[in-house]
């Protein structure tokens, strides 16, 4: 796992980027300006789980008491932008992003995306609302 990378505000193309495995610092939570919330963000070990691309998500709420977590999404090399599966899988362990973090608690467990057999993933994205540009960006090797 790599050190955890300071992430600069996320402009309207572009966010704190790091290689699958990384580490980003996020602050804000759903509102990015907010330097009280910090949660450091890494995303690892991409496997096909149940027949679905799969990710381990670590989140570790390091200052604040309202952080929420946001949502993931992946692009893919066709230019496919797809939603995170949330249906219980039979393997159990997905990351739970309901609610806020308090400083302090860490959630891990995995997100798995249906990307079509003909596609690959390219990035996986970090939400935080619809209204705010991309958090935080994964990129998959090539």
């Amino acid at each position: 796992m790599s050190a955890p990378v300071a992430a600069p505000s996320a402009g309207l193309e572009s966010g704190p980027t790091s290689p699958l495995g990384g580490t980003l610092k996020i602050w804000g939570g759903a509102n990015l300006s907010d330097k009280t919330q910090l949660a450091e963000y890494t995303v690892s070990n991409p496997r096909t789980l149940d027949e679905r691309w799969t990710v381990d998500v670590v989140i570790a709420c390091r200052q604040g008491n309202s952080y929420v977590p946001g949502t993931f999404e992946v692009l893919t090399t066709a230019g496919r932008r797809l939603e995170q599966f949330n249906r219980n899988s039979a393997s159990g362990g997905q990351l739970s992003l309901a609610g806020a973090l308090i400083a302090g608690e860490r959630r891990a467990g995995y997100i798995s995306f249906e990307v079509p057999a003909d596609d690959q993933v390219a990035k996986v994205v970090l939400y935080h609302g619809t209204l705010n540009p991309p958090a935080a960006f994964w990129t998959a090797g090539s």
